[in-house]
């Protein structure tokens, strides 16, 4: 019989999102993932930067059935350190709610929410206007071998407050600079980042002039633009930023120094498309450009660094859940399919693809299998993947 040993629980604000059940001072990693685990601890992600939070945390003799009505669930591996104290329930302030979870030994918990998906990380609703994320994780003894692979599918109601939600097909196509290597290419451009911001908060097509005068609005001191907007000048770029403007680089016909000047650029480099519209020349972002690395003739580590920079755009979230996988079983590695993970983690063989290569790029991971940009791959092929030289230790501080 199934049988509730303990229990506690408690409600407080928090901020950046962070709510984290831990023993003594265990090593927190910052993450981006619904629920990561590791012995002592237990990381989850909010809805959003300001959430105010219900907290449950139960301890069973053994495992649980599961219980209707929670928006997200998950099932992680745990493990108690040993005198390490209670598994104390904090936010971004130290906790003094705990669970005794002397003996738990080896473990497994299942985490459950609901109210995740109500807002996103830029919400500004402060803690009381909305009821509550209710969160309950429910720990109980599991004495067999660690398995990370085990406790699938998760079900995750939506994307995560903390995800960049495209929200629209508009949105979806600007993000998509990321995706394709631009943002990175690009990094320390004013004209790039001006724009970037302007087609986000608008969602529209704009005449040329209607772009320059919202790329105003996102330059210091935050005043409207005007009828002269193209004419202003960018700001000046920050001290710690390049000597040269990225997209003055790219663009390669002469310099940039005015909004109208980043404007042409990036129509010429094919990140904004130009329509004809009842006799209006409209501007909207271009949902398929061409990839940085390929306009730009990149090879070599620059190739390598380009790819993985766009990856870690598009995949790092599930690239947590895959590193810490592989963290509980160190030595033999996780043995799967890229379509077993993706079931396990409710997403899709090619985000698992992109999540082991951003690994693979910074030496977290290593596979056996060659999971190259160029590799042949079945998804139905076994493969191990264990921890590289570029791993993380874990362990107190």
């Amino acid at each position: 019989m199934t049988t509730l040993v303990d229990v506690v629980e408690t409600e407080f604000d928090t901020d950046f999102a962070i709510l984290t059940l831990n023993q003594s001072e265990v090593f927190t990693p910052n993450i981006a993932s619904f629920a990561f685990s590791a012995p002592g601890l237990l990381r989850l992600e909010c809805g959003t930067k300001y959430p105010r939070v219900r907290v449950r945390v139960e301890r069973w003799d053994s495992r649980p059935p599961l219980t209707a009505g929670w928006d997200d669930v998950d099932e992680l591996p745990f493990e108690e350190i040993p005198a390490g104290g209670e598994l104390t329930v904090s936010g971004f302030d130290p906790g003094d709610v705990g669970l005794d979870i002397d003996g738990l030994g080896r473990a497994r918990v299942q985490v459950l929410a609901r109210g995740r998906h109500r807002y996103s990380y830029g919400s500004h609703f402060e803690g009381d206007v909305l009821a509550p994320e209710a969160w309950l994780m429910r720990l109980y003894t599991s004495a067999g071998p660690i398995d990370p692979m085990a406790g699938g599918p998760r079900r995750i109601a939506g994307g995560g407050g903390l995800s960049p939600a495209a929200g629209s097909p508009w949105k979806a196509a600007v993000l998509g600079y990321r995706m394709a290597g631009w943002a990175d290419a690009l990094g320390g451009s004013e004209g790039f980042r001006l724009a970037e911001g302007a087609l986000l908060s608008l969602e529209r097509p704009l005449t040329r002039a209607g772009l320059a005068k919202r790329m105003v609005r996102w330059m210091p001191p935050w005043e409207a633009g005007g009828p002269d907007s193209e004419s202003m000048e960018l700001p000046r770029r920050r001290s710690d930023r390049r000597e040269s403007d990225p997209l003055e680089t790219v663009f390669g016909r002469g310099p940039i120094v005015t909004i109208g000047d980043a404007i042409d650029a990036l129509v010429d480099i094919g990140l904004l498309l130009v329509e004809n519209r009842a006799g209006q020349r409209l501007l909207v972002p271009n949902p398929s450009p061409e990839r940085a690395w390929e306009h730009l003739g990149m090879t070599g580590e620059a190739l390598v660094s380009a790819r993985s920079h766009a990856l870690d755009n598009a995949h790092a979230r599930i690239a947590t859940d895959i590193a810490s996988a592989v963290d509980w079983v160190p030595t033999e590695g996780v043995t799967a399919t890229l379509r077993s993970m993706a079931i396990r983690w409710s997403t899709t063989v090619e985000d698992v693809l992109g999540g082991i290569r951003l690994l693979g790029g910074t030496g977290r991971v290593t596979s056996d299998r060659d999971l190259g940009f160029d590799a042949e791959i079945d998804p139905d092929e076994t493969l191990v993947l264990r921890l590289g030289s570029g791993s993380r230790k874990r362990g107190k501080g």
